[in-house]
């Protein structure tokens, strides 16, 4: 977290990664790493990195979610609002859906 908090993002992914290596099924990781998906996906100024950094931050969150047994409860509503804002930008950078064509 020290990382993330100093704004350290590579860093911060490869900790994480680390971390579950011994605990794949941790939910607080995982929501960590989300977060620090989320970041990473601000820095980048690809679109598909952008795109794939989201989807994985998403992914993260909907784990960390369905294992909300093992979090405290305070923790879950900004686990929620994170998923939500990621999902928003996956939305935003998809666009539009295009319109389909006569038959």
């Amino acid at each position: 977290m020290v990382y993330r908090d100093r704004k350290q993002y590579d860093e911060a992914f490869n900790a994480v990664q680390q971390a579950l290596v011994r605990s794949s099924t941790n939910p607080e990781v995982l929501y960590l790493k989300g977060q620090i998906l989320r970041q990473l996906s601000k820095g980048s100024e690809n679109p598909t990195e952008k795109l794939a950094f989201l989807q994985q931050a998403q992914t993260c969150f909907e784990q960390a979610l369905l294992k909300s047994d093992q979090l405290p409860r305070s923790i879950l509503r900004p686990i929620e609002r994170d998923r939500n804002k990621t999902l928003n930008d996956i939305a935003t950078l998809n666009g539009p859906p295009s319109p389909s064509l006569p038959q």
